[in-house]
């Protein structure tokens, strides 16, 4: 008995000295392995280009031939509405490395954003996107775009201009999306049952945009279905004579049971006055876009809801195509961006990011 337990210290002693040894000679043989990734790892890092005007996608990188550059021209583009929209193409050309901006009229001016489009063609550009204000008013310089083998992409206004053209479209049907207003519309007024007989103002900032239009369209077609009334009337792309316009509007009916905005301008001054006036709850206000006063106005409940459009992402995705196509050959393609409804259930994520230029 005492000599099987020799027999086992013993084997015990040598099965744990083999274990030491071999543990030591992986170890040793591990720690140049160690230092060879570290350095390949270093020197991957290293070689990642850094150079203006290159872009890496993973291991595959494109870098144009020269400075490449872009512009979103549309008209207006002193409104708040833009704010997003610059956003996204400020943040695309940090990235990428190229010059883009946003040119045209302050104002509701479709010729001279014809002219500015005119002017960048002979100036030279790589590209652009455009914002079409009237059906078939861009006809003339698309095609010389065209002939001069420019991309040209229409964005946010002009859906049916770029399906007639054969070109990609960024941005919202607005047929469907007043379609999808003017129910609301109903539903905030009490249904269809309860909203029938009642009267809406819709109020625009500027008549003849097709875009604007389109929403009326849309939204009008479902109140008659349910016997709503309504009247248009024009407030400018000023706020400050927004509310003086709607103010004479209801002290002259004040029968209104809704005031509703197709834009950035009508929407925070409608509300500004309902809240003024002490007539929430009695007078709806909604509409389009947001902005931080839109924002206000839901959560302090004198702004009933506002339709997002997302420009953010038409901005920037614009942006992105039309550099896709010259520096990689890849056509651009029609996104249709879906109606964003916002209201007291859903705005402090949309106000968050409204405050930073990004809603």
């Amino acid at each position: 008995m005492k000599k099987a337990i020799r027999y086992f210290l013993v084997a015990a002693t040598i099965v744990s000295m083999v274990l030491m040894f071999t543990m030591s000679a992986c170890k040793k043989e591990a720690e140049p392995v160690e230092e060879v990734a570290e350095e390949e790892a270093v020197e991957a890092t290293t070689e990642t280009p850094e150079e203006e005007g290159m872009v890496s996608f993973g291991a595959k990188q494109f870098e144009p031939e020269g400075e490449l550059a872009f512009a979103f021209i549309s008209i207006s583009t002193q409104v708040a509405f833009w704010v997003p929209v610059n956003m996204g193409i400020a943040d695309f050309a940090a990235q990428y490395g190229v010059k883009a901006e946003h040119l045209g009229p302050a104002d509701y001016k479709p010729e001279e954003e014809v002219a500015v489009l005119e002017n960048l063609l002979e100036a030279g550009i790589d590209g652009v996107t455009i914002f079409i204000p009237e059906p078939g008013i861009m006809d003339g310089v698309i095609a010389e775009y065209q002939k001069s083998g420019i991309p040209v992409i229409i964005q946010q206004t002009g859906w049916q201009d770029a399906e007639r053209l054969g070109l990609a479209y960024i941005g919202q049907n607005n047929l469907i999306a007043g379609s999808g207003w003017g129910d609301k519309i109903i539903e905030v007024l009490g249904g269809a049952e309860g909203a029938k007989g009642k009267h809406v103002l819709f109020i625009t900032e500027a008549p003849g945009q097709s875009s604007l239009e389109e929403r009326m369209q849309g939204a009008k077609e479902k109140l008659d279905e349910v016997g709503i009334t309504y009247d248009t009337l024009d407030v400018t792309t000023d706020r400050e004579k927004a509310y003086g316009i709607i103010e004479a509007a209801y002290t002259a009916n004040p029968d209104i049971d809704a005031i509703m905005s197709t834009d950035t301008t009508g929407t925070p001054a409608a509300g500004l006055f309902i809240k003024n006036e002490n007539l929430v709850g009695e007078v709806i206000v909604g509409g389009f876009d947001l902005n931080p006063d839109t924002m206000i106005g839901i959560k302090e409940g004198y702004i009933e809801f506002t339709i997002d459009q997302y420009p953010y992402r038409a901005g920037y995705l614009g942006m992105v195509m039309l550099w896709q196509k010259v520096v990689m050959g890849m056509e651009p393609f029609t996104h249709y961006i879906p109606a964003g409804f916002v209201d007291k259930t859903n705005v402090d994520v949309a106000m968050e990011l409204s405050e930073k230029g990004y809603r």
